[in-house]
């Protein structure tokens, strides 16, 4: 709980502030954070004790959601920062592993939270106004994995992931960032969409009212994938 405060204040700390990303760039503290995300991965037999055991790593996510926050905070905004996480190999890893392409902690999913935060990172890294093709073609299996995982309500039940799927999906198309990757999911994920948006139609009430985002984007995105 100590470590997790610390690196709420370092996040907050580094945020939209140049002087201390370059500070952290230089001092290699990218790395450090890396490593302590990988050491709190919990394996099998610390998860099945039960979040209770003080001995169990970071079995809820939370203590890694918070590192990938630190992560993004102290890079987004900041060219060279920018440019350094995502040539490092570490630094893709720790996406790769938070969004579950590599299941390297020996559980079925990653928890949501640390899906969310890897998800949003990953896409203020791929639109941000410096982003390349290079970049976004190092990330080709983490966008495949987001089309063919965090689109359906079968694989992915939590509706904010979704939501920020679409809303990330659709952005890469309007650029015209990295449509070789989404184009080959294409016809999987318009399937998944006009059932989605068939299910939507028919809910009535709250139902109805909570599903009108997802719903939104659905229809844009499919609109967005006819041009491709």
């Amino acid at each position: 709980s100590v470590r997790s405060s610390c690196v709420a204040v370092f996040a907050t700390m580094t945020q939209n502030n140049p002087h201390v990303q370059q500070s952290v760039l230089e001092g290699g503290v990218l790395q450090t954070l890396a490593d302590v995300f990988f050491a709190e991965i919990p394996t099998k037999e610390s998860a099945n004790k039960g979040s209770s055991d003080t001995e169990v790593c970071d079995t809820d996510g939370k203590m890694r959601s918070r590192i990938v926050q630190a992560m993004s905070c102290s890079v987004r905004g900041h060219r060279e920062g920018e440019r350094a996480f995502c040539s490092s190999e570490g630094g893709r890893q720790v996406i790769e592993v938070g969004l579950g392409v590599t299941r390297a902690d020996g559980l079925q999913v990653p928890p949501a939270g640390l899906r969310r935060r890897c998800l949003f990172f990953l896409q203020a890294l791929l639109t941000s106004d410096d982003s390349t093709k290079e970049r976004i073609e190092l990330f080709d299996d983490c966008v495949r994995h987001v089309c063919a995982n965090f689109l359906s309500v079968d694989s992915e039940a939590d509706f904010e992931i979704r939501e920020m799927a679409l809303s990330f999906l659709q952005r890469m198309v309007e650029q015209g960032n990295n449509v070789l990757a989404i184009s080959q999911s294409r016809d999987s994920m318009v399937s998944i969409g006009i059932k989605r948006i068939g299910e939507v139609r028919k809910m009535e009430g709250d139902d109805r009212e909570f599903a009108s985002y997802e719903l939104e984007l659905w229809e844009a995105l499919i609109v967005q994938l006819a041009k491709i």
